[in-house]
């Protein structure tokens, strides 16, 4: 007589496990002993196989693993390719955009500064808002930052 061992299960892991022994054509007791052996014991490679309908349970854990690290891998690489691509033109038009705007604006006479920073604030909180349209067109979230207090962040007069 082969020693027997207790285990204690849920009603739902009972079911789990019957189904699919039934999925294997296998008894309830085969199932369990060759996925517990499974789980901790590698079969050695030179040892004769015992009749068995289905991998060890370790194996069956790593194809699992693996088909769904494939699927992550396969359904986000296309999105980051995209997303990178997108990336990499906005930061060539900012670029641009920052080359562009150092070569045609002079530096603000130290009198003047002041009134410079108003008026860039001014024309910097009718840009965002030009953005938010544009974002709201297009189904696009707005900028989080933009609407804590409602107001442009404060820029400091040296910074100018």
């Amino acid at each position: 007589m082969k020693p027997r061992i207790t285990v204690y299960l849920s009603d739902a892991q009972l079911e789990y496990l019957r189904r699919q022994a039934a999925k294997r054509r296998r008894s309830l007791s085969s199932y369990v002993t060759d996925c517990l052996l499974g789980y901790h014991v590698e079969a050695a490679p030179s040892a004769p196989a015992a009749h068995q309908v289905s991998p060890p349970f370790s194996a069956l854990l790593r194809d699992t693993e693996e088909r769904i690290a494939k699927e992550i891998q396969n359904r986000t690489s296309g999105a980051n390719t995209q997303l990178s691509k997108e990336l990499m033109v906005l930061t060539a038009m900012l670029d641009r955009f920052v080359l562009s705007a150092l070569v045609h604006t002079p530096e603000v006479p130290e009198p003047n500064r002041s009134k410079a920073v108003a008026s860039g604030e001014r024309r910097y909180a009718n840009w965002r808002e030009a953005v938010e349209k544009i974002l709201d067109a297009i189904g696009g979230p707005s900028p989080e930052v933009w609407h804590e207090n409602g107001q442009a962040p404060a820029h400091k007069e040296d910074a100018a």
